[in-house]
């Protein structure tokens, strides 16, 4: 299965057009560094100040960023489709 007709998959599920309440409390330079990593997912060459904070993520911040990610997929009940994800993709 290809990475678009994976996409093209979810997009079919029906709950995935539902809104998903998420809140959670980080620091304000986590939350900087969560969309310059974001926008690079994304394809977004970042540059000056940003480039200069993904360069120096800390540990701390990289596990705390992780954490985010992880309590958002586990609270749109998304964490058994997301492992799914990585095995269909790999194949």
């Amino acid at each position: 299965m290809t990475t678009n007709e994976v996409a093209n998959l979810i997009r079919a599920i029906p709950t995935m057009g539902e809104n998903v309440k998420i809140e959670g409390k980080t620091s304000r330079i986590n939350v900087l560094f969560l969309n310059a990593v974001i926008m690079a997912g994304l394809g977004k060459k970042e540059e000056g100040a940003t480039a200069a904070l993904l360069e120096n993520l800390s540990k701390e911040a990289i596990q705390e960023i992780l954490n985010l990610a992880q309590e958002f997929l586990q609270k749109a009940g998304l964490n058994e489709l997301n492992d799914a994800l990585k095995n269909v993709v790999k194949k």
